[in-house]
């Protein structure tokens, strides 16, 4: 028996994930059985079977590297594949081999760019960063690492959306930390970006203590003066009672000083102040005083 006619029609589709579908014409031979599909490896030209295909009306497939049907592809990301297909016959004589087509798996997206970090929120981070140019951006990863540490863990996943800035905010940290963050895109095929470069952060710290805690006897009982924490924003100082394990607030004033009363002193006092900024953060108190 002749072998059958060359297979004609032969065409690969491009930018598919990490797939790539192959069809052809259905060979005009009755006596054809199958087809058999070779392909070559970007960089190759030698061509080599990966699939045999039964039936002459059957007239594709698709190209997965070797993965499962319903799973997502193992050929490469961005990367040109050719192929050729045979038609073979009962007698399992083969044409010669189709004119090659050639195909391009889809592109992984852009790693994000424009990454930026706050430095001066209390508890938190707030990430920004530019949305990617694809059109099919699924969700963004952000990763996140204590500075200096090698480790990242995932701290958010961030849907796309149609904004001129993505937003992220890591909340439930320590005062005063430093932080390091990336991010990278993943879209509706699930391929993912290279990771963007990483940039530092940290949260608000602590105010400092006030300084040079003093009290001064008088007629009215005893005025107590600090020297304020060199920041614009403190709101105002707590006065605390020192008591033998525990200590109590006395007083709160919006003043660098404080008069206390006979009847706040007693017969012996000791005292400490703290003070608090615009975001209710509480620095550590002065050396007690006794008074």
């Amino acid at each position: 028996r002749d072998p059958p006619p060359e297979v004609e029609g032969v065409s690969a589709e491009s930018g598919r994930p990490r797939e790539v579908p192959v069809s052809w014409d259905a060979s005009p031979d009755e006596k054809v059985t199958g087809y058999q599909v070779s392909r070559a490896d970007p960089g190759r030209d030698a061509l080599s079977p990966i699939a045999t295909v039964q039936g002459r009306e059957t007239t594709s497939y698709v190209d997965k590297g070797g993965a499962k049907p319903s799973a997502l592809g193992r050929l490469s990301d961005g990367a040109e594949y050719t192929y050729q297909v045979y038609a073979f016959n009962t007698a399992q004589a083969f044409s010669k081999p189709s004119r090659v087509a050639s195909a391009t798996t889809k592109v992984v997206p852009q790693a994000p760019t424009g990454l930026a970090a706050t430095t001066n929120l209390p508890k938190a981070v707030t990430l920004t960063w530019a949305p990617n140019p694809e059109t099919d951006i699924r969700e963004y990863v952000v990763e996140g690492s204590a500075a200096g540490a090698a480790r990242f863990r995932e701290v958010a996943r961030v849907p796309a959306s149609a904004e001129e800035t993505v937003t992220a905010t890591e909340s439930r940290l320590a005062d005063g930390v430093g932080r390091v963050y990336r991010v990278k895109a993943v879209d509706k095929d699930t391929l993912e970006s290279a990771w963007s470069e990483a940039v530092d952060a940290g949260t608000k710290p602590l105010p400092p203590a006030p300084a040079d805690l003093k009290a001064e006897l008088n007629d009215d009982g005893a005025l107590l003066s600090w020297t304020p924490p060199d920041l614009p924003d403190i709101k105002e100082y707590k006065i605390w009672k020192k008591g033998f394990i525990t200590s109590d607030l006395l007083k709160t004033t919006d003043e660098a000083e404080y008069q206390l009363l006979p009847a706040d002193i007693g017969k012996k006092l000791t005292v400490m102040v703290s003070a608090v900024d615009n975001d209710g953060l509480e620095s550590e108190r002065t050396a007690p005083v006794e008074i």
